[in-house]
């Protein structure tokens, strides 16, 4: 909606244009009326939002009186990013990338699945016959040995070492973007497999490698918020962890499995 100025109002040709210190851009225009009541009668219907020029809403405003009964009415604007219910191309008014590391312990067993089988190394360390132990084998069944494989041998002998957890370190990026309204959307694609992306901006901040790092990983989206913050503005905060493998498509993926599992399809 439309700010309603009376039309006995003079627009000033005083304007002012604002950056301040965060890059949050303001824009100031004034109004004067020989009439201190009829600006006082159109504020009624001000509201937070109001279109008040192309590309410009309304974030608050003052109103004073003059000498001779008339006033001077002050619009505070912010960019318009249509970002709330009122339609429009969504574009925030800044867009901040940032990145951290989290550790993750893996158990050593996670190099299995190719040629070293869990199987059998779970055997093989529940085996109580020392000597068949050491020599790299176990019982299969009750009268039946196995031995490992080279692969599996190169995993055991870490265990040997007491070695049962491997760390990792995970990329988690994150993009809070600023809006003058709410934004549209939110929780999209949470917990799902989802490339890194963020909402077109008047203003982006992000490292220069940005590109190259996610393209280095799969991503999970892990976060999806959106608060107001202390200045009337809203903050939508999104985040992804990468990996430098592949998260599993039935646990992650667009047909992931239900739960519970009633049918375990192959995901995609």
């Amino acid at each position: 909606m439309a700010v309603n100025i009376p039309s006995s109002a003079l627009k000033q040709a005083r304007v002012r244009y604002s950056q301040d210190a965060a890059a949050n851009k303001g824009f100031q225009i004034q109004y004067k009326d020989t009439s201190f009541s009829a600006l006082k009668s159109a504020t009624a219907s001000f509201a937070k939002g109001d279109v008040v020029e192309t590309g410009w809403v309304l974030d608050s405003w003052t109103l004073e009186g003059v000498p001779g009964g008339g006033g001077l009415l002050t619009l505070n604007c912010i960019p318009d990013d249509s970002g709330g219910g009122g339609g429009g191309s969504a574009s925030a008014l800044r867009a901040v990338w940032t990145c951290k590391s989290v550790r993750n312990d893996m158990s050593i067993l996670a190099y299995c699945g190719g040629a070293a089988r869990r199987v059998a190394l779970e055997l093989w360390m529940k085996e109580t016959d020392a000597d068949l132990a050491e020599a790299n084998s176990y019982h299969a069944t009750d009268t039946t040995t196995d031995a490992l494989n080279s692969q599996e041998i190169a995993i055991a002998d870490k265990i040997r070492k007491g070695i049962d957890t491997v760390i990792r370190f995970y990329p988690v990026l994150t993009c809070k973007s600023t809006w003058s309204r709410i934004p549209g959307s939110f929780l999209q694609n949470l917990g799902f497999v989802n490339t890194p992306g963020a909402p077109s901006a008047d203003e982006t901040i992000a490292p220069s490698n940005l590109s190259s790092v996610i393209s280095a990983y799969s991503w999970l989206k892990v976060q999806d918020d959106v608060d107001e913050t202390g200045d009337g503005r809203w903050q939508r905060v999104e985040s992804w962890m990468g990996i430098d493998g592949t998260w599993d498509a039935q646990l992650y993926g667009p047909n992931r499995w239900p739960m519970p599992l009633q049918s375990a399809g192959t995901g995609s």
